[in-house]
């Protein structure tokens, strides 16, 4: 199969305002990285019930590019709009990233760099998560491969953040599944995720010397899930025979 792109980037966007300008600012770095080794990136935005600041924005930003793509949804949903995005990408690798959040320039370079060299079955994640705004700390992500990795954990509570760069075939196998959150208590669709690419046998790991500085703020919908006590979708990765 043919790509167009060695890269794309995937990115939901819902009423950031200002604080998409910040991320884009974030992405054209790690773009501009890529393009240094002549590795071409495509983003592809997805603007799901989004207002009409935070639009005006993205599309005034020097990081979107005439060849880039964006979509205009109202979901409602994370799961269903990174699909969007994802079956609109051109890239051999996807990026999936969030629209408020920072990203180390050579995150999304050296992610692609490990798979080229595992193999298509790699799920990448940043090696370090920084916390910041609402509180402050930072913590190191676990590689599935390590010793201290215990699948039985993910049962309680995700290893992971959302960000994570794979083949697209990997997508294509395993998609987002509804969040809705609200309606039906369900949630947290990348911790689901997660899990269920773990089932078909993909393996996640840690890119060393990367990180993703993560916004916590006081009012998100991962707290807004959190404080509901949502639930990930059934899965048959915790599924064992009595």
């Amino acid at each position: 199969m043919e790509f167009s792109f060695m890269i794309s980037v995937v990115v939901t966007f819902h009423n950031e305002r200002t604080l998409a300008q910040i991320t884009l600012n974030s992405i054209l770095r790690c773009r501009k990285y890529c393009e240094k080794f002549e590795e071409p990136v495509q983003l592809v935005v997805v603007f799901d019930s989004v207002d009409a600041m935070t639009k005006k924005i993205v599309e005034s930003h020097p990081c979107v590019r005439p060849n880039d793509v964006l979509l205009n949804v109202n979901y409602g949903d994370l799961g269903f709009s990174r699909n969007r995005g994802i079956s609109a990408a051109d890239g051999e690798f996807v990026a999936i990233l969030d629209g408020d959040d920072l990203y180390s320039e050579n995150w999304l370079y050296a992610a692609k760099e490990l798979i080229k060299r595992k193999g298509k079955h790699i799920v990448c994640h940043p090696e370090i998560v920084v916390n910041f705004g609402k509180y402050n700390s930072y913590a190191w992500q676990i590689d599935q491969e390590d010793a201290g990795f215990d699948p039985d954990g993910l049962l309680l509570s995700n290893y992971w953040t959302s960000w994570v760069v794979a083949h697209k075939e990997v997508f294509a196998s395993i998609e987002y599944a509804e969040s809705n959150h609200r309606q039906q208590g369900f949630g947290h669709e990348d911790w689901h995720w997660n899990c269920c690419t773990i089932k078909a046998g993909y393996i996640h790991k840690v890119v060393p010397q990367t990180s993703g500085f993560y916004r916590r703020k006081h009012s998100s919908l991962l707290s807004e899930q959190l404080q509901n006590r949502v639930y990930i979708r059934k899965t048959n990765f915790f599924h064992c025979e009595i």
